[in-house]
């Protein structure tokens, strides 16, 4: 039954996905030994979800808290899977990133980033679980990272702004949040710079619709919110929700 699902699916990406999380499934029916995925991006997350309810498969998620963006699905009991620190520093999103790549990680080893007002956050897997012996420095400045059992962060997940734009088409809201002419939206769209739902889009004439995460490399993160109203001149007034 499984791999007649699995042949149905023509996404790639989407069926190694899925096929190795039911090997993740058969061996915890096997061993009975607790087990989980790695982080899963909100895209990932809403797939797999979907696709073990349909396959009747039982699981479990989590995620931290409701500021995460990345959740695990595991079979069995919780196990600590994910572990929480705490910089008490200031980086970016890029200088933490380009450090843990340097030692080995890669985009699904790696739990969501938290810039709070004086100090980071990060999740990661019990599995990989060296940071506090390999971290020493980052971008040239000491770190430690300290290990908690939850956190709260002290400032909005996101920032509300409403634009009118004529449609939704991928070009002319990435002109409209870029501040960019339709013909520079178009070239980054071409570039392979945007992402939607956390996979490359290269259609400018793409429809973006209510809860797409829209990812604009060297702009930023934004979720696609709700179509609030139609102006006289048939413009659409739109929420969206850019990540702080």
């Amino acid at each position: 039954m499984y791999q007649e699902y699995l042949n149905k699916i023509k996404d790639k990406p989407d069926r190694l996905l899925l096929s190795a999380t039911l090997d993740k499934y058969r061996q915890f029916c096997k061993n009975n030994k607790s087990i989980s995925t790695n982080f899963l991006n909100e895209y990932e997350y809403k797939f797999l979800s979907n696709s073990l309810l349909y396959l009747k498969i039982p699981y479990n998620s989590y995620k931290p808290n409701d500021y995460c963006d990345k959740h695990i699905i595991y079979f069995g009991e919780y196990l600590d899977f994910v572990h929480v620190y705490r910089i008490n520093d200031i980086f970016t999103h890029s200088e933490i990133l380009g450090t843990l790549f340097s030692i080995g990680y890669t985009y699904d080893k790696i739990g969501d980033i938290i810039i709070d007002n004086s100090c980071c956050y990060l999740t990661n897997l019990t599995k990989y679980d060296h940071l506090i012996d390999e971290v020493k420095m980052i971008s040239n400045k000491p770190v430690k990272f300290i290990r908690i059992d939850n956190f709260i962060v002290n400032r909005d997940k996101y920032i509300i702004k409403n634009i009118i734009i004529p449609s939704l088409r991928l070009d002319v809201i990435v002109s409209k949040l870029c501040n960019l002419s339709r013909g520079k939206a178009s070239e980054l769209i071409n570039s392979k710079k945007i992402l939607v739902n956390y996979k490359e889009i290269n259609n400018v004439s793409y429809m973006l619709k209510f809860d797409d995460i829209l990812s604009i490399r060297g702009y930023g993160k934004y979720k696609i919110g709700n179509e609030q109203i139609k102006t006289k001149k048939d413009n659409i007034l739109l929420t969206i929700y850019q990540y702080n």
